[in-house]
């Protein structure tokens, strides 16, 4: 009889192997890429095709050299390079539908976007303890200290013998024409190594990159409109196919709640974020909608004074709600169970 701990040995050599070295496939940019420097018109441009020669940077650059991005793509700015339509979504949409994802970097001295592999480079465990210990934690109860997270990186890791991988690109800005290119050959490399070759729908792509500024507006209505983040998530990834996940949809949908009652706030002030209640977010959209006949009534009591009851909605078998009255000891003077009184 084969041994569960023998077959999953020999599942995790089969992986290795597979992800030993593996060469991209077609990587197609479907509505990316304008016909020439004065024709707009849209094509399909599978761009693998020009990575992996020994040549740089075209001197001078023109339809005989260069691909062309359409011209709307005029700006050459931080915001406007990682913006949600412009350039950094376009090749890692395209790279994450081939199966694997990527990253950029800006190069100033050769006014390029270097794009490369997530796997690019070994992981540092201490440079990364450092980089989260300066990071503000948002906490309820800020007499605690915050729970640790563990964070599985992506990155190969030295010490275990993985290999980073060598799969890159660029992408050329003309400060002349105001557009951006890619040459018709450029150094680069098609090799994968160190991973496995996945389907796209088992990636995990940034929500940044995966949503459009429509589809972000479009999502926004939704949570607006009362749906649920499943529902919105379904309606999305009909739209677009790229697959978002449940949670990044979800951060979206707390991100524009918290949004209305943080303008009132001490911006400075990062830590308040963890403080808000539905109860703020209710007072934050009655203040904000001023021109709106809007009339309300807010009852302030002590918990002790037994004009509250508290109640909580608990989660029972086969996902049925039900409405319990809360009376576990509050402890420190808290007005409710999720935080600080409004």
């Amino acid at each position: 009889m084969v041994k569960y701990a023998d077959s999953m040995l020999k599942l995790q050599e089969l992986l290795e192997n597979k992800a030993a070295a593996w060469r991209t496939g077609p990587l197609v940019i479907v509505i990316s890429i304008a016909t020439s420097l004065t024709n707009d018109k849209q094509i399909e441009l599978d761009f693998a095709t020009t990575i992996g020669y020994n040549n740089f940077k075209p001197r001078k650059p023109s339809d005989g050299n260069c691909y062309w991005l359409p011209a709307h793509l005029n700006e050459n700015t931080d915001d406007y390079r990682a913006g949600a339509d412009y350039i950094h979504p376009i090749f890692v949409q395209a790279c994450y539908r081939a199966g694997f994802n990527i990253k950029a970097n800006w190069k100033k001295d050769d006014d390029c976007i270097l794009f490369s592999c997530n796997r690019d480079r070994f992981h540092n465990e201490d440079k990364n303890k450092d980089y989260f210990a300066k990071q503000t934690c948002n906490v309820k109860d800020k007499s605690k200290p915050p729970v640790p997270r563990d964070r599985k990186t992506v990155r190969p890791i030295k010490e275990k013998d993985e290999e980073t991988c060598k799969f890159s690109f660029r992408v050329y800005w003309d400060d002349s024409k105001k557009r951006w290119f890619l040459p018709h050959q450029q150094s680069g490399s098609l090799m994968h190594c160190g991973h496995s070759h996945f389907d796209s729908k088992y990636l995990r792509i940034e929500r940044k990159h995966g949503l459009s500024q429509d589809e972000q507006n479009l999502a926004t209505d939704c949570f607006q409109t009362k749906n649920s983040t499943t529902a919105t998530a379904n309606l999305l990834n009909y739209w677009n196919a790229i697959g978002l996940e449940w949670h990044q949809l979800h951060y979206l949908k707390t991100k524009k709640k918290n949004d209305l009652v943080i303008r009132g706030m001490d911006p400075d002030d990062v830590s308040n974020t963890a403080e808000i209640s539905a109860a703020d977010r209710t007072l934050a959209l009655l203040k904000s909608k001023p021109n709106v006949n809007v009339s309300y009534t807010a009852l302030i009591a002590e918990l002790e004074s037994g004009l509250l009851t508290l109640k909580r909605r608990k989660k029972g078998i086969n996902n049925s709600i039900t409405i319990e009255e809360f009376t576990k000891d509050l402890d420190g003077g808290i007005d409710r169970p999720e935080g600080p009184p409004a």
